[in-house]
């Protein structure tokens, strides 16, 4: 663009951008509004004619900040070494599989396979967006962080993860009742489990000929609610007491009372006569044994009693 002058400088004929001094024209020497986008000449403005590491756009109007060639409306990455934390944000251009990482000194490999830190003495984190193609919005939100090693070196490790169906996946469990940032075993949940199996039993004296079984467990944390039931098809010679084994979690060894007890609970014949007796885990065990309420011989016994059993304890790990 040229400046028409006169022969003493007055306007009129040109001045060329050779006869301007380098750094001559600044913004604060520029009127508010002297340049505006309508006195641009149509791709006067180009990345090329920008300084290096400035903004570039393509034809596609996606705009790349830190790289040459955007793959999304705003692509922004960092992958340089740096002496402090720093915020990034990182996509990817796999198509396939995109993915967005918003981080703490924490950037994504623009194949999408692994996220790393540009400073390897400065601990990372952070938030990255996964989606499953380019066609589908379904994907995942996961949170990352580098384990606290006091040297900052470690490999970032993914903590939590919110699947497409919402699911809230927290592997190390979570941490309750302490102050904002305390970590304490004690008052961490970091278990949760429902199943069936299927517990053996016998008689104590004799033998039954024929019996079927069913279990199921619900463990929370340490604590797991058994509900078991077995039915007597034939009771052949059996007698006495009956023991059971096959639960799911080994029992705790008590520390207190005596007998070795981890657990007590009941059972009950619910088809036939109704009568209640008693249940007991042994300590760190996966075994114990149902009798009646004074600890004698379970009786009546008799085909196609069914026997229910409901007891809780506490898991030795």
């Amino acid at each position: 663009m040229a400046i028409q002058k006169g022969p003493s400088g007055a306007l009129g004929t040109s001045i060329e951008a050779g006869e301007i001094a380098t750094g001559a024209v600044t913004a604060d020497k520029l009127g508010t509004g002297a340049v505006t986008a309508d006195k641009l000449g149509t791709g006067a403005v180009t990345p090329a004619k920008l300084s290096t590491g400035a903004p570039v756009w393509d034809t596609s109007s996606n705009v790349g900040i830190g790289v040459s060639a955007p793959a999304s409306k705003i692509h922004i990455s960092y992958a340089g070494a740096v002496n402090t934390n720093t915020f990034n944000v990182s996509t990817t251009s796999v198509t396939s599989s995109p993915k967005t990482l918003i981080g703490a000194n924490l950037v994504l490999s623009d194949d999408a396979t692994t996220y790393t830190k540009p400073a390897t003495a400065i601990s990372g984190a952070g938030i990255l967006f996964d989606g499953i193609n380019g066609l589908n919005s379904h994907g995942s939100i996961q949170f990352l962080s580098a384990p606290d090693d006091n040297t900052g070196s470690a490999t970032p490790l993914e903590r939590m993860r919110i699947d497409s169906a919402g699911h809230v996946i927290v592997p190390n469990g979570i941490t309750l009742g302490t102050a904002v940032g305390t970590y304490a075993a004690a008052n961490t949940l970091d278990d949760y489990e429902e199943g069936t199996f299927t517990p053996a039993f016998s008689p104590s004296s004799g033998s039954w000929v024929s019996y079927s079984s069913t279990g199921q467990y619900i463990k929370i944390g340490r604590t797991v609610t058994l509900f078991m039931s077995v039915t007597t098809t034939n009771k052949g010679t059996g007698s006495g007491h009956f023991d059971f084994s096959g639960i799911p979690f080994t029992s705790f060894n008590p520390t207190i009372g005596a007998g070795n007890r981890a657990a007590i609970g009941l059972i009950r014949e619910d088809s036939s006569v109704g009568n209640v007796g008693q249940v007991f885990i042994n300590g760190f065990s996966t075994n114990g044994t149902c009798a009646a309420i004074n600890a004698g011989a379970i009786t009546p016994q008799g085909n196609g009693f069914v026997y229910e059993i409901s007891i809780q304890y506490i898991t030795a790990s």
